[in-house]
């Protein structure tokens, strides 16, 4: 798991979802350099430790030989300054600086220094460690949402080109129907035109020949003018819609662009 913030005492855990709603991925080479870390901080607080604890049992050693020694070759009227030599240390030689037996010496004070800085290294690896994961991960989170907002953009252009287009489509289906039952009505005109007048001329057959051929004519001419009529609403709509929808486009990645 990702460690605490030491400095504030927030866990990193609970950051990372009020920041983006999930815990962030520890990769696997920022967890073994860290405890890799933390392992030979460990390993050189105990050699100091060890170092630490050598030094004193020699010191003590060489306090007590020293006063065992001024003890055997002294007198009995000197025996109490032998005593006091073995409680408090002889004050000659090197081993003047040496701890008495049983008291806190300098190598404790040493020692216990060593530990609270190997303490705070290991502390601090872990704060820049998480640092970092943090901010890999918040690069990595804002990259993906561009991303997704990029992919919704583009989905929506998509969207209105294609509600354009069913518009168009819509918009020349009725303008066909339209156009259709206009020519239907002309040719119907037209047809009854001419069979006043060929009833009027008296000739049945030729009338109805007539009327024939101009219903034909009539409606074949409509349907060649409604197919011009579509073909030309549906090239002005989908230039219309495209150009909408490049408009759109355009506005989006500047929006992008603006908050990134």
């Amino acid at each position: 798991s990702t460690p605490a913030v030491v400095a504030r005492g927030v866990n990193a855990h609970d950051m990372w979802a009020a920041m983006f709603g999930g815990a962030p991925e520890v990769t696997q080479d920022t967890k073994k350099k860290t405890e890799e870390e933390e392992e030979a901080a460990r390993k050189e607080a105990r050699k100091r430790k060890a170092s630490a604890a050598r030094k004193k049992r020699e010191a003590e050693a060489a306090a007590a030989g020293e006063a065992t020694e001024s003890a055997s070759a002294s007198s009995d009227n000197q025996k109490p300054v032998a005593i006091e030599a073995s409680a408090g240390g002889s004050r000659k030689g090197s081993s003047a600086s040496a701890p008495a037996l049983g008291t806190i010496g300098e190598d404790d004070v040493i020692l216990e220094s060593e530990e609270d800085r190997a303490v705070g290294e290991i502390l601090r690896y872990k704060q820049e460690a998480e640092t970092m994961v943090q901010s890999e991960g918040a690069a990595a989170a804002s990259a993906v949402e561009l991303e997704k907002f990029a992919m919704r953009a583009a989905a929506a252009q998509e969207e209105a080109v294609a509600d354009l287009m069913r518009q168009a489509s819509q918009q020349a289906e009725v303008e066909k129907a339209a156009a259709v039952q206009r020519a239907i009505q002309e040719t119907e005109a037209k047809v009854r035109a001419i069979a006043a007048e060929e009833a009027a001329a008296g000739a049945g057959e030729a009338q109805e020949l007539a009327v024939q051929q101009a219903r034909e004519a009539a409606l074949s001419e409509a349907e060649e003018r409604h197919a011009i009529d579509k073909a030309d609403a549906i090239t002005a709509a989908v230039a219309e819609a495209l150009a909408e929808a490049e408009v759109k486009h355009q506005a989006m990645l500047a929006d992008v662009q603006a908050k990134h």
